[in-house]
Formats: C-alpha cells, sequence, structure tokens
C-alpha cells in the first residue's frame, strides 16, 4: 500500500518534471529559429513547415487519443 502510493507520487512528479523539460526545450527552439529567421530570411520555410506539421501532429495525437479509448 505505502510503496504503490509512493510510486504515484513519484511518477506524478517525473511526469511534470519532463513536461516542464519538453516545455522549454521547444520554446528555447523556437527562439533559436526566429532568431534565425529575422537573421536570414532563408529560414521562413523550414520554421513555417515544421510549424504546420507539428501542428498537425498535435491533431492527429488528440483525435487518436479520443478514439482510441473507449
Amino acid at each position: 500500500m505505502l510503496y504503490g502510493n509512493l510510486c504515484k507520487l513519484v511518477s506524478y512528479i517525473f511526469l511534470l518534471t519532463q513536461s516542464v523539460i519538453l516545455i522549454d526545450l521547444a520554446y528555447l527552439w523556437g527562439i533559436d529559429w526566429a532568431q534565425k529567421y529575422l537573421d536570414n530570411q532563408k529560414y521562413a520555410i523550414p520554421l513555417i513547415g515544421t510549424t504546420l506539421l507539428m501542428f498537425a501532429g498535435a491533431i492527429v495525437f488528440i483525435v487518436l487519443s479520443f478514439t482510441q479509448h473507449w
């Protein structure tokens, strides 16, 4: 009983930490690409393409998460 509750608590902390790290990584990556875009306009196509690809992937994963779990 105690071990199960401890594992549950540690897993919540781990998932929260991983979420913060991923959000921070994406934020820093976006700042880096935006700075490259401001320095040189040739980065516009990869920046917009990656943004659209990530947005489409997020929509697909959201739809799959709702349709695959009954």
